[in-house]
């Protein structure tokens, strides 16, 4: 796939369409600009190869149809389109012959090529499930005990222990935790955090979290 930068730095004031310049130009227009007389037959074109200026009548040929030419001397053996018979013959590059073909013959295919609508890359699925929003618990951890020594030890007092809707879980999820219920920003219940009362190790970490739920999509107590 092209990258944005890619499709920008395509946009040039000498941009060249050189389908379209093949498409109109033929191999016969050039030959005449030259003054570059050959053989007819048919559709074919018969002589001595204007390219490296050769003497023999029929090593050189061309196709009107298939607007191509082919020399068959073991010296040159030039081949290709029209802009590789220009670029041979002037000795320069393609799109130079392109240009300069451009000039011989008033064409305008070297405005700068249509802009592609650069559209926004759509979000990953690992962006989109990181900003998914919590959604609201559809229970409520009961019976939480709201006077644990671990609390007093702490130095909450009966009314922050009330506010923050805190309480030692015996069972359940947060068994053995004081239960710390979050709420989003629309008073919603979203979650419990569980904080050990026990000694912190690999096994028990301080603090716990349910699985899947996004921390940092939510502002603890924003909604008081």
């Amino acid at each position: 796939m092209k990258s944005r930068n890619t499709r920008k730095a395509r946009k040039s004031s000498n941009w060249v369409d050189f389908k379209a310049l093949k498409a109109a130009v033929s191999l016969k227009m050039v030959l005449d600009h030259y003054g570059i007389e050959l053989n007819r037959k048919g559709d074919q074109l018969t002589g001595s190869c204007p390219i490296h200026d050769g003497s023999n009548p029929s090593q050189f040929s061309a196709s009107l149809t298939k607007n191509a030419f082919h020399c068959f001397s073991s010296n040159c053996g030039a081949q290709g389109n029209v802009l590789d018979f220009v670029a041979l013959k002037e000795d320069i590059s393609v799109r130079e012959a392109a240009l300069k073909i451009q000039t011989w013959f008033n064409l305008e295919t070297g405005k700068d090529p249509p802009q592609e609508k650069e559209e926004p890359d759509p979000p990953s699925a690992e962006k989109a499930e990181k900003d998914a929003p919590n959604p609201p618990l559809t229970f409520r951890l009961k019976n939480l005990e709201p006077d644990h020594p671990y609390l007093e030890a702490r130095g909450l007092t009966e009314e922050a222990i009330d506010y923050f809707g805190l309480g030692f879980c015996s069972r359940g999820m947060m068994q053995g935790r004081i239960a710390i219920p979050i709420h989003n920003e629309r008073r919603e219940l979203v979650a419990y955090a569980g904080r050990t009362v026990t000694e912190i190790s690999k096994e028990n970490p301080k603090y716990k979290l349910p699985p899947n739920f996004k921390k940092s999509l939510v502002v603890y107590n924003l909604h008081q």
